[in-house]
């Protein structure tokens, strides 16, 4: 992760993404902070659809 953060540049230096885990939405977004300091934020919510939008079956696939 500080890799990928490490090589953005500008004000907006930061990197976000999604996954999903049967009924759970992992969104998580990473921050430079400092020269040696990286913000992670992780948010974890519950979701009846796939990344794509389509409704999840009853076990929680798509």
């Amino acid at each position: 992760m500080l890799d990928g953060v490490g090589g953005i540049a500008g004000t907006g230096r930061m990197v976000h993404g999604k996954h999903r885990v049967g009924f759970l939405l992992l969104e998580m977004i990473c921050a430079v902070a400092s020269t040696t300091d990286v913000t992670t934020e992780l948010r974890v919510s519950l979701t009846t659809t796939s990344l794509e939008g389509k409704p999840l079956k009853s076990d929680g696939r798509d």
